[in-house]
């Protein structure tokens, strides 16, 4: 998988909830297969740019790639529908305003930093009221955008397009999101060299 796949795998497996189960995240879609269910599929990607860096006596070789995948939802009822696209909405945009529970210390109310329950659970601070880390230097907070390399401002998600079967019984409906965004890649790493390092401004989120 690429970096935006896994990113938004990360995303949404275990996330998405209909009656209290959890709706699957899966690389293909099965028309035999339990519904609902999430599918993604890969886009363009190209290759936009690239960069060198030195640390260390080492020289590393970024790309910058531009990533689209579609999002795919597939239920039969409506009201699913509606829910699912909501919570895969709802998802997106809170880890894009980095909300505790995407960082990557956080698991089960837990910060594995300190290794006891996250400040956020018990709120001390106004940042934490806004579900925001109280404080991430001490707290050590990686968002999920960091952790696969996703740069600052390029992460968007469209508004869902209905393609529904209307053929199958029951229908077979299903939505899809169009997911896009930048992102920073290691593809090598050598011994330094003495040619002349060039370098973006990149930003991660």
């Amino acid at each position: 998988m690429t970096p935006f796949e896994e990113y938004l795998v990360k995303l949404l497996q275990g996330r998405i909830l209909l009656s209290g189960e959890v709706v699957e995240v899966r690389r293909q879609f099965n028309p035999q297969g339990h519904l609902p269910c999430i599918t993604l599929d890969l886009g363009i990607e190209d290759t936009t740019d690239y960069y060198y860096h030195s640390f260390k006596e080492k020289e590393r070789v970024y790309f910058r790639r531009s990533s689209e995948i579609q999002i795919n939802t597939w239920c039969n009822k409506e009201e699913d529908r509606e829910s699912i696209n909501t919570q895969i909405m709802s998802c997106f945009y809170d880890a894009i305003e980095h909300d505790y529970t995407y960082c990557t210390q956080y698991t089960n109310g837990r910060c594995k930093t300190q290794g006891k329950a996250c400040p956020c659970v018990s709120p001390t601070s106004s940042r934490a009221h806004k579900r925001k880390c109280p404080d991430p230097d001490l707290y050590k907070y990686e968002s999920l955008q960091t952790r696969y390399g996703l740069l600052v401002g390029t992460t968007m998600l469209s508004t869902p397009r209905y393609m529904d079967e209307e053929g199958e019984h029951p229908p077979l409906l299903r939505s899809v999101f169009t997911a896009t965004t930048d992102y920073v890649e290691l593809v090598r790493e050598v011994g330094k060299s003495n040619q002349g390092l060039e370098s973006l401004d990149i930003q991660l989120e």
